[in-house]
């Protein structure tokens, strides 16, 4: 996938995501549950989380560190998820609007400061034993994006918009 394709991606996922936040009762955001004691804001600041993690190992990729959360079994992302949403559930609905565009453009532009051969080679980056790049970013952006939409499309056709 080239540099141009994945930020293509990236922004129609995350335009899809925004469109069914914009113009939302804020009050709705925090109150209104999409799936199990989740809210809203809650799915759109996990969503950020994943996605400021993202940057955070762009930057350490950089500089021949280790990613962060990389071979973790599904216990230990439940249990990295929960973590995150215990940290992030009582900030505001703004601050985690906020937080989920800054994250998302600052990754844009790490993803824009990569070449096709970084994203696509496999064995370029060794921290990440054999798999391309634009897979990891793939599965942090608009691969996750698409997990979360059902329940967020879901909940915008019972407001009626």
């Amino acid at each position: 996938m080239t540099r141009d394709e994945l930020t293509e991606r990236i922004s129609r996922g995350y335009e899809r995501l925004q469109g069914l936040v914009t113009r939302a009762d804020s009050a709705r955001l925090s109150t209104d549950r999409v799936f199990d004691d989740w809210t809203v804001k809650d799915v759109l600041a996990h969503i950020a989380a994943w996605q400021s993690v993202m940057v955070t190992n762009l930057f350490r990729l950089e500089r021949g560190q280790t990613f962060l959360y990389t071979g973790l079994s599904d216990a230990q992302v439940d249990e990295l998820n929960a973590r995150f949403h215990a940290e992030l559930k009582d900030w505001p609905p703004e601050k985690v609007l906020a937080d989920l565009e800054g994250s998302y453009r600052q990754l844009i532009s790490r993803v824009r400061l990569l070449s096709d051969q970084e994203l696509n080679v496999p064995r370029h980056f060794k921290q990440l034993r054999g798999r391309p790049l634009w897979q990891v970013i793939a599965e942090n952006t608009f691969e996750h994006y698409e997990e979360h939409l059902p329940a967020l499309e879901a909940w915008r056709r019972q407001l009626g918009r």
